[in-house]
């Protein structure tokens, strides 16, 4: 592969310097240079899959010349001595140009075992183009124009579409952050709801605990009242058997051979019991003591 020195860079230069001041500028403006290296460049980096890899087995790495860099005033040189109907360029200089191993080199592509590359002229359909543009075929027709014997669009009429195509871009970027936004606000709503509805659940929950804790309280009011309800009708029910104790008593007692004060302690006995039993607050205590009272008596 040759060598470029910074000597060929300057000759490279000079001579296309004094041929752009020989033969004029074929390049209308550096716009269109700028547009052509951001097309292939676009090119260059759209190609993926078979797109790609059919190209690249058949004619080697002739896609890389899409990434290289021109200078404007070697392009515009150089398009001077191109050739249309031989398809090639012609030199004077025949040493400015590298030769066909150098080519075979650079591009890896070997001549023998590679066909080589010639444009067959194969345009795409205005309906394709239509589609890559999205828009009407009848309309790409009604605005192409032909120059050179070849149809084309307008410059004007793409950067056109560009425009109306970075205004889409910028509107669909707009609605996604509105849309963002509105989805964050009714999130932070539905937050807000969802916090309002726990703090009511909340708040409903202790009242209920505080309800339900009153009526703990009660009912154990009610069962301790029912349990003492229930002793104090246990000790009235104790209390029956001193009367048939009493009347035990008086049947063994004689009123003939019984003393005197053994007689007037069982009617004394008679009248505690009575007065006992008719007492609201009545006692086992003194259920017991009556009960003692008369086994003593016996």
């Amino acid at each position: 592969m040759p060598v470029v020195t910074p000597t060929l860079n300057r000759e490279v230069a000079s001579w296309s310097r004094q041929m752009t001041t020989l033969l004029g500028n074929i390049l209308e403006s550096r716009a269109q240079i700028i547009a052509w290296h951001c097309t292939r460049t676009l090119v260059a980096r759209e190609l993926k899959g078979p797109w790609r890899r059919v190209p690249e087995e058949k004619y080697g790495k002739i896609l890389r010349l899409l990434k290289i860099k021109v200078k404007s005033d070697a392009l515009a040189t150089l398009m001077q001595f191109y050739d249309v109907l031989l398809r090639c360029f012609t030199f004077k200089d025949f040493q400015l140009a590298p030769t066909l191993e150098e080519y075979e080199h650079i591009l890896g592509m070997p001549i023998d075992e590679s066909s080589v590359y010639f444009h067959k002229g194969y345009l795409l359909s205005w309906g394709a183009v239509a589609r890559l543009l999205k828009r009407p075929e009848a309309e790409l027709i009604e605005v192409k124009r032909a120059r050179n014997g070849v149809e084309g669009l307008p410059q004007g009429y793409l950067e056109g579409e560009m425009s109306r195509y970075k205004e889409v871009a910028e509107t669909k970027e707009n609605l996604a952050l509105n849309e963002l936004v509105e989805e964050r606000r009714m999130g932070e709503e539905k937050e807000q709801k969802a916090q309002a509805t726990i703090a009511e659940l909340w708040e409903e929950i202790t009242a209920r605990k505080s309800q339900y804790q009153e009526l703990s309280i009660q009912a154990e009011m009610k069962i301790q009242s029912a349990e003492e309800d229930a002793e104090h009708w246990k000790d009235r029910y104790a209390l029956d058997k001193l009367p048939r104790s009493l009347r035990t008593v008086e049947a063994m007692i004689d009123p003939f051979r019984t003393l005197p004060e053994i007689f007037e302690f069982v009617k004394e006995c008679r009248t505690v019991t009575s007065v006992v039993i008719s007492h609201p607050y009545g006692t086992r205590a003194k259920t017991r003591q009556m009960e003692n009272a008369m086994e003593t008596l016996k």
